[in-house]
């Protein structure tokens, strides 16, 4: 696992003593600071899972970080244009620059997002080149938290489109803004 054992954080590596590949904590990682040698992540999945990077599916801490981190490893490599949440809880808040990278959960039903903080987004699609078509997400409940604040998805920064399927969204002021 990431942070425990069979927390869905796992996976096949391989030593690569030569490599000094940017750390990535989800599919590259490095015992020591400084030098050469990487363990690298055997590329078997066609999709990127956020608990590979240490994403928290119980809704104990905010896991934006972790999230984000997985979100620009698929934006960055040629193989996973997928980011899967297996069931689970999560909080978290993204941005979203590449409209390529789809956001998925296991079901509507078992996967639950929650914003990091009261009047924020989920996910905000920013799009300052005016190039990103329209982003997907699908197969997610979006759930605002306190008394009815924030957006499940903010349409930011020349972001004109997102298509979402099979999302519920519960307690915002505005599904999408």
């Amino acid at each position: 696992g990431y942070n425990a054992p069979d927390d869905g954080g796992g996976g096949d590596f391989i030593w690569d003593s030569a490599s000094t590949a940017t750390v990535n904590y989800g599919t590259i990682f490095q015992l020591t600071a400084g030098g050469a040698g990487r363990w690298l992540r055997m590329p078997a999945a066609e999709s990127v899972n956020v608990l590979w990077f240490g994403a928290d599916n119980t809704a104990s801490r905010d896991t934006s970080v972790d999230v984000q981190r997985a979100y620009d490893y698929a934006v960055g490599t040629p193989f996973s244009r997928e980011v899967f949440f297996p069931r689970g809880d999560y909080i978290c808040s993204i941005n979203l620059t590449d409209n390529l990278v789809e956001l998925v959960g296991a079901s509507v039903y078992s996967v639950a997002l929650s914003p990091s903080t009261t009047t924020g987004a989920i996910f905000t699609i920013a799009d300052a080149s005016g190039t990103l078509q329209p982003c997907r997400i699908s197969d997610f409940t979006l759930r605002g938290i306190g008394t009815r604040q924030g957006y499940g998805i903010d349409c930011a920064s020349g972001a004109t489109a997102a298509l979402v399927r099979d999302v519920y969204f519960d307690n915002f002021d505005a599904c999408v803004r």
